[in-house]
């Protein structure tokens, strides 16, 4: 009985330390990002002790984990031959490798469904908590009377669209799940009207999008299996935009979106096109990993460029743009390979999970949290991350959970520590 409450802390104790990481990685700046990895790392030592340091080979034979593994080496490398090595080399360390330590602990960790269950409850009260803090910014923004502010987005305000987009398909499969007589839905179907609001004052076209296809991806896989009534999700969604679009500052702001929304022009002629003729000049190993090696480069052949309409670089606009960049066409091969091969994990646990028996609330469970980490994914980063440089650091949280939802569908048994005499 000793061996298993020490096992029950441990794995209590490495499961607070992704939460408290997520948090860190999701909050706008990051303020305590360092920190919090630290003590996510220290949070999972235990639990590495007590199984006397047997991962489970199945988090790396899913080939996910091997193949953002191998994206990182080969970013490594041609950090190591660019202009800016030490630069490059750091960057990586400060973000790419913290994803890759994460996605591992995550992996390890989440392969129980209770645990899986209860992360997947605390990232919808992570939606709330982004939703109330963008709340008292745009309160504070008001407060000075630079209501203009928010017409033309304010970064301190678009910056809570990624983490709260990355969190809303997870409220959604919560409030699937719960019974209709559950007095939990009500809040939850408030919670989704709120973040929805939010989403929308932050002013970013991507998150409008990425949103938007989130909340599609679990309304049509769960009108599949049978939850049709999910679909009338998108209604107060249109009616919150449409009532937002009567105001004065709605109607500006909505309108501003909508119309650059339908036009590139401005993307393709200050960021991307630049970007793209940088790519081309490296294609194949790239000119090094890090912002600052992008705007120093800018800077390099701004003179030479003349229809380049930017004078100053304000960065590449792009995950896969600044991938590519940073180490070349393989680069971008690989990440989109990874991201693919992410995706396959997390339909084939949606689709087997439903296969399993439908009676099952495990299989139940775990079809809709694999419902929820596909559309977090595509919207995160397959929407959202094409017209934004988004971070790695909730990417890599996000491929740990879909290979430990995989390893829950396949009903691999978790590693217990083994008994002593």
């Amino acid at each position: 009985m000793l061996v298993v409450s020490k096992t029950r802390i441990a794995d209590g104790c490495a499961l607070v330390g992704i939460c408290t990481f997520t948090v860190a990685a999701l909050l706008p700046g990051q303020p305590f990002l360092a920190t919090a990895f630290y003590g996510c790392v220290l949070a999972w030592l235990p639990r590495l002790i007590l199984l006397r340091g047997a991962v489970s080979m199945a988090i790396f034979r899913s080939g996910l984990l091997p193949l953002f593994a191998t994206l990182l080496l080969w970013l490594a490398l041609t950090s190591l031959i660019s202009e800016t090595p030490l630069a490059g080399l750091n960057y990586l360390r400060r973000h790419h490798l913290r994803a890759l330590v994460v996605a591992v602990i995550a992996a390890d960790v989440l392969r129980d469904l209770q645990r899986l269950r209860w992360f997947c409850g605390f990232l919808t009260c992570l939606a709330f908590a982004l939703c109330g803090l963008e709340t008292v910014e745009i309160s504070r923004i008001l407060q000075k009377q630079a209501a203009w502010v928010l017409t033309y987005g304010s970064n301190s305000v678009r910056e809570y669209g990624p983490g709260i987009v990355f969190c809303l398909p997870f409220m959604l499969i919560l409030a699937l799940q719960t019974k209709p007589t559950d007095r939990h839905r009500a809040w939850l179907v408030l919670g989704l009207l709120y973040a929805a609001l939010m989403i929308a004052l932050t002013g970013s076209r991507g998150a409008w999008a990425a949103a938007f296809c989130g909340v599609a991806i679990v309304a049509i896989i769960a009108s599949l299996r049978g939850k049709w009534k999910v679909l009338f999700a998108f209604v107060p969604i249109i009616a919150i935009f449409a009532a937002l679009a009567q105001t004065p500052l709605g109607s500006q702001m909505i309108q501003r979106g909508i119309t650059l929304g339908f036009n590139a022009t401005d993307r393709i002629t200050t960021t991307w096109g630049p970007g793209y003729e940088m790519v081309a000049n490296r294609p194949v190993l790239g000119h090094g990993t890090g912002p600052e090696r992008f705007h120093t480069e800018f800077r390099q052949l701004r003179p030479s460029r003349p229809w380049w309409l930017l004078a100053e670089s304000i960065g590449p606009h792009s995950m896969y743009l600044e991938v590519a960049f940073a180490g070349g066409l393989p680069a971008l091969l690989l990440l989109l390979v990874t991201l693919a091969r992410a995706l396959t994990l997390a339909h084939r646990a949606c689709r087997e999970a439903r296969g399993v028996n439908l009676s099952d609330a495990h299989s139940v469970d775990t079809s809709l949290i694999a419902c929820a980490l596909l559309a977090s994914l595509v919207s995160s980063y397959l929407v959202f991350g094409f017209v934004e440089s988004l971070l790695w650091e909730p990417l890599g949280i996000l491929l740990g959970v879909i290979v430990a939802c995989n390893a829950v569908t396949n009903q691999e048994l978790p590693i217990t520590a083994p008994r002593t005499g």
